[in-house]
């Protein structure tokens, strides 16, 4: 019996290295192991085993076959018997035998993988490349087209204000074919009106706004054309500062239906825009027209209207044609009240002077807004020459002459504001003229009584000789010297003379008859009589309570 290692055979018969998982074994015809196995020891019958069967059924030849080996899917190999009757018989793991396939086949899925990337990538950054002029041809045309747009509504925006302000004239046909150009659906054929939007409280709102103004008088305009378009042909035009201009434009010949409809159309407008836009608009309407070369004439017909928003209030609707029917009336400024307007002021009588001026202001509400101006300007005159007499006469400083930016009417939106202007002057100069006469009242007192305490000593002072020392009335300097200290000037000189009395018993020697003398009184038996009814004691028994 030879003992021959598996190694030194796999190694010097043939065999190559193999790996773990595979296992070579040297059978005999029997099925007998005749090398050594990591699983059997030499000499363990094989022929037993399921998958020796066909091995050894089939003996002089060689074959493999798949088969199950210890629960392991396996490929068995073997080869047909030699002179000496071994056999060869190799197991091997499917496993095994798939494991460079299936690496081999990964690697070729992670190759392709990686190539579709690497193509991607290429694909991406050259279809970029190849792009860029192609973006930015498109990037320039829509620039081009955003510009062309916005340059086409400026440049609509400066045809229609021209237009309407009688910059440019054209002819029927070539006003037709501009209208056309803007796309615009007005028909100049057409009756016509233009209905002026300004608003209010515009001062606060460019304070409040700054540079979004123009964006905010855009969104007002995009409300008056969304509503105006169901019904009318419609164009807005910003004519700068508070002013939006509407063209609207009907082709119905149905006129007092239209100028109904109209009227709800502007109601419409005016109460949306209070609720989107936050803001109030006064409106004013033009008669309609036909055709539209009459447009500038009309504009001026309205914004002349449109002032009379100063008595109207904020968020009116005003009828031009209402407005220029007034100037058939002949106004006559009011002469007697501007009169009794010079002696109000002049006299201190405030509030009497600011009726008098509401009166007059509130009669031009009936006239065109040029009366108004003109006697604005005429109240204004009056009262700068009002001042200049009362600086002139009464020595005190009254308010700088009236110069007031009322003149330019056409930036006042309300008479509240003209009127607060009017009324502030009128209660300026009345307290000053209060404060004057205040002043000077204090200073007759004071004269007055000055006068009392150099001459209480002479018996022949009375209200007379005061009155004539200073010039006055002796029944007025009375009176009023009563309104201002509440005593009468009888009263106070007679009390001077007691107090002085008083002092005199308490304080010297003198004697009654003395004392009498001393302080104006005409006899001594007088002194007593007074001095008693004064005090209810005598002169001498004052003097011993003082003592």
């Amino acid at each position: 019996m030879v003992n021959i290692d598996e190694t030194w055979v796999n190694n010097n018969i043939g065999f190559p290295t193999i790996e773990a998982s595979e296992e070579t074994i040297i059978i005999n015809q029997q099925g007998i192991l005749y090398s050594s196995s990591a699983k059997s020891p030499m000499l363990t019958d094989y022929s037993k085993k399921a998958y020796m069967e066909k091995i050894l059924e089939d003996n002089n030849a060689s074959g493999y076959y798949e088969q199950s080996v210890d629960g392991v899917k396996s490929l068995i190999t073997y080869t047909e018997s030699d002179s000496l009757g071994w056999r060869y018989v190799r197991i091997t793991p499917y496993d095994t035998i798939t494991l460079e396939i299936r690496s081999m086949r990964l690697k070729t899925i992670y190759f392709i993988l990686g190539f579709i990337a690497l193509a991607l990538i290429i694909s991406v950054v050259m279809s970029r490349r190849i792009y860029v002029p192609i973006n930015k041809v498109l990037h320039r045309m829509k620039v081009l087209e955003s510009e062309k747009r916005n340059n086409l509504q400026i440049i609509r925006q400066e045809f229609l204000r021209n237009f309407i302000l009688g910059r440019e004239t054209y002819q029927a046909k070539a006003l037709h074919e501009k209208f056309k150009y803007f796309g615009s659906t007005i028909d100049i054929t057409g009756e016509s009106v233009i209905v002026l939007l300004r608003i209010d409280q515009y001062r606060q709102c460019l304070d409040k706004y700054q540079d979004e103004v123009k964006l905010l008088k855009y969104g007002v305009m995009n409300i008056c054309t969304e509503i105006g378009a169901s019904s009318y042909h419609i164009e807005a035009v910003d004519m700068g500062e508070d002013t939006i201009l509407l063209l609207v434009n009907w082709a119905s010949n149905d006129e007092q239906s239209e100028s109904d409809s109209l009227v709800g159309m502007l109601e419409h407008m005016r109460s949306s825009i209070q609720d989107h836009m936050k803001l109030s608009v006064s409106i004013t309407v033009s008669p309609a027209t036909k055709p539209l070369n009459q447009i500038t004439s009309l504009y001026k017909q309205v914004t002349e209207a449109s002032y009379h928003r100063l008595f109207r209030g904020f968020g009116c609707i005003i009828m031009s044609e209402e407005i220029m029917n007034m100037k058939s009336v002949v106004y006559e400024f009011p002469l007697n009240k501007q009169k009794q307007l010079v002696d109000s002021m002049m006299t201190g009588k405030i509030e009497e002077a600011k009726k008098i001026y509401t009166d007059i202001v509130n009669e031009t509400a009936e006239y065109p807004f040029t009366v108004v101006q003109l006697a604005i300007s005429q109240l204004t005159l009056t009262i700068n020459n009002v001042l200049q007499a009362l600086r002139k006469n009464n020595a005190f400083m009254v308010p700088p002459e009236f110069d007031n930016t009322i003149v330019s009417l056409n930036q006042v939106e309300t008479i509240e504001e003209i009127n607060g202007t009017f009324y502030q002057l009128f209660d300026d100069l009345g307290k000053l003229q209060d404060d004057k006469r205040a002043t000077k009242h204090d200073d007759l007192v004071r004269k007055i009584n000055d006068i009392i305490e150099r001459g209480f000593k002479d018996s022949n002072l009375c209200i007379n000789s005061i009155a004539d020392e200073m010039a006055m009335s002796p029944v007025y300097i009375s009176r009023l010297y009563k309104q201002l200290t509440f005593n009468t000037l009888t009263d106070v000189i007679s009390d001077f003379r007691m107090n002085k009395a008083k002092e005199l018993l308490t304080q010297s020697e003198h004697s009654i008859a003395e004392i009498a003398e001393r302080t104006g009184f005409t006899s001594s038996s007088y002194f007593y009589r007074m001095f008693k009814r004064a005090t209810g004691v005598t002169p001498n028994d004052y003097r011993k309570i003082g003592i």
